[in-house]
């Protein structure tokens, strides 16, 4: 039995995937924030998770990745350390002259400056979030 809670989610869910929102493209952070909560909840209350991603309507892998916390927009970002000095730098680092910039999608941009690279990030955060 579903209750209002998992039935509006789902609808979101139909909503998002009719507007071509679904398989290889992300639902909103909004929905996925929901859907994790919602998961959390249950799966604290002794759900199973095959339980869990039936009542949603979603994959389990999609459901895994979402709880891992892979599935969010800022979980494509990861921390980076920048070498002050090349010198320091590992022997692959220091001989590069430019840096290069690599999307969750695949897509990678090399020859960048720090600038560029920068740039580049912040428009694709934009335009990918």
């Amino acid at each position: 039995m579903m209750n209002g809670t998992v039935l509006r989610i789902r609808e979101e869910i139909d909503r998002a995937r009719r507007k071509g929102v679904g398989p290889r493209r992300r639902f909103s952070a909004k929905l996925v924030a929901r859907v994790i909560d919602y998961a959390r909840t249950r799966l604290d209350a002794g759900a199973k998770q095959s339980d869990v991603f039936r009542e949603l309507g979603i994959g389990r892998l999609t459901l895994n990745r979402w709880l891992r916390g892979s599935g969010t927009p800022d979980s494509h970002w990861r921390q980076v350390e920048v070498a002050s000095n090349l010198i320091e730098a590992e022997p692959s680092v220091r001989n590069r002259s430019a840096l290069s910039l690599r999307t969750p999608r695949g897509i990678r941009i090399e020859g960048l400056d720090a600038r560029e690279a920068a740039t580049m990030a912040l428009w694709l955060e934009q335009a990918l979030g």
